[in-house]
């Protein structure tokens, strides 16, 4: 326990340290922030030429992270509810593990973005992100509210749309001492999926192995394995 404690500790103050170095590129960069993604390689966090030149953050590719049983298609094999807990970890609020409530969209945590400010859920924040007038009533709302209320907005194209929704989620993690122990603790394999209300049938979402490559690689850098490089928030606004 004195070793969680201690690296517990660590982590409060690479958050401090954070946070100190989101206020210097605030003012420095530009809206140059956080996290790098190569969409032609599949990878996240490795070096980049853009502001990258002292750096050597360990990359990883969804190889590297995705350990999940495939098909002889290649696509992962279908999750079995009952070992929620046991042998993986299914990111859903009504998931069985307090992690996977906890890393769901729909946990209620406000956070703060250190360029889109602060928003009650990662929900209101995926909702907002989307959609065209970005109507700041979605920053207060519960999850349920915001992506009700989502349906509803007219949708556009985000240029590194999953990117952003991690690096948000990043930030959502170190600023949250609970979620982040939580994290820390953790062993087992993220998935990504919900059960029919009547059946109880899992069903994966099309986004499911970016979700879980995701997961993975957050829980990486928040347990000190590598850490985001830079994403531009103004070019994922630009409309």
């Amino acid at each position: 326990m004195s070793g969680l404690h201690s690296h517990f500790k660590d982590m409060i103050s690479r958050i401090n340290n954070l946070t100190k170095a989101n206020a210097t590129n605030s003012a420095t960069n530009d809206g140059l922030h956080s996290i790098i993604f190569n969409p032609a390689l599949d990878t996240i966090g490795s070096p980049s030429a853009i502001n990258t030149t002292k750096r050597n953050f360990k990359s990883f590719t969804k190889d590297d992270l995705i350990t999940h049983p495939r098909a002889p298609d290649g696509h992962l094999i279908p999750a079995e509810p009952l070992m929620d807990g046991i042998n993986h970890i299914c990111v859903n609020f009504h998931g069985k593990t307090q992690c996977g409530k906890m890393m769901s969209n729909f946990y209620q945590c406000e956070f703060e973005h250190p360029y889109f400010g602060k928003f009650q859920n990662m929900e209101a924040f995926w909702q907002w992100l989307k959609s065209t007038s970005r109507p700041d009533c979605l920053r207060s709302m519960r999850a349920k509210e915001a992506k009700a209320l989502g349906k509803t907005l007219t949708k556009r194209v985000v240029p590194f749309f999953y990117e952003t929704i991690l690096d948000a989620n990043y930030h959502r993690v170190l600023q949250t001492p609970h979620i982040l122990d939580e994290v820390i603790r953790s062993t087992l394999p993220f998935d990504f999926y919900y059960l029919h209300q009547s059946s109880g049938i899992p069903i994966h979402p099309n986004d499911r192995e970016k979700q879980i490559f995701h997961f993975e690689l957050l829980r990486k850098w928040v347990k000190g394995e590598g850490r985001p490089n830079e994403l531009n928030y103004k070019q994922v606004l630009h409309d």
